[in-house]
C-alpha cells in the first residue's frame, strides 16, 4: 500500500527560526527543574552517554505525557535509528531542518506506522532544556502530547552546543 493511500494523521514540528529559537532557549533556561527522576536531564549532552541522554528524554517526555494524564510512550529502535541517523545528518551537514520526507524516512527505517510526528531542536545544552523549549513551542508540544502516539525515538549530538532529534509514532495495525 503506498504511503498516500493510507490514512493518516501528521503533526509536522515547528520549525522556528533563530531569533524563535533564541527565545525558547532563553525562557526554556529560566523555566522549573523537572523532578530528579530524570537522571541526566540537567547534564551537559557533551559529558553524557548517549544511552543516559535518550533515558532522560525520554523520561522528561513521559513526565509532561502524565502530568496531561496520557500514558508513558515507549522507546523504539526503529524511531531511535532513524533520528539518530537524522540527528547525525544534521549535525554533519550543518543543515538544520526536517526532511522533505521524514514521514517516509520513519517508514524506510522499519517503523510502519498509521501516525507520525517529528520534533527538532538545537543549541541546547541537555535534555532538559530540550524539552522545556519544545513544551513552550505550540507545535512541538502537540507532538509531545499527541494522544495518538505510542512510541518515542530520539537523536542526540553534542553538536551545535546541542543538537535533537525526537520521533513519535504509532504502529500500523496489521
Amino acid at each position: 500500500m503506498t504511503l498516500a493511500a493510507r490514512p493518516i494523521s501528521i503533526i509536522l514540528g515547528v520549525v522556528a527560526c533563530c531569533s524563535v529559537v533564541a527565545a525558547l532557549a532563553t525562557a526554556a533556561t529560566t523555566a522549573t527543574k523537572p523532578a530528579p527522576r530524570c537522571a541526566s536531564a540537567h547534564q551537559n549532552v557533551a559529558a553524557v552517554s548517549l544511552s543516559r541522554t535518550r533515558r532522560a528524554l525520554v523520561c522528561l517526555v513521559n513526565l509532561q505525557r502524565a502530568a496531561n494524564h496520557l500514558p508513558p510512550l515507549i522507546e523504539s529502535r526503529q524511531l531511535d535509528w532513524a533520528a539518530q541517523q537524522w540527528t547525525t545528518y544534521m549535525a554533519v551537514h550543518h543543515d538544520f531542518g526536517h526532511s522533505a520526507d521524514w514521514s517516509q524516512r520513519i517508514w524506510n527505517d522499519g517503523y510502519h506506522w498509521s501516525f507520525a510526528g517529528e520534533n527538532i531542536a538545537s543549541g541546547f545544552h541537555n535534555a532538559a532544556a530540550a524539552v522545556n523549549a519544545w513544551m513552550q513551542s505550540p507545535g512541538h508540544r502537540a507532538n509531545i502530547l499527541d494522544p495518538n502516539y505510542r512510541n518515542i525515538g530520539s537523536g542526540v549530538s553534542a553538536a551545535a552546543g546541542g543538537t535533537w532529534t525526537q520521533d513519535f509514532g504509532a504502529r500500523l495495525s496489521p
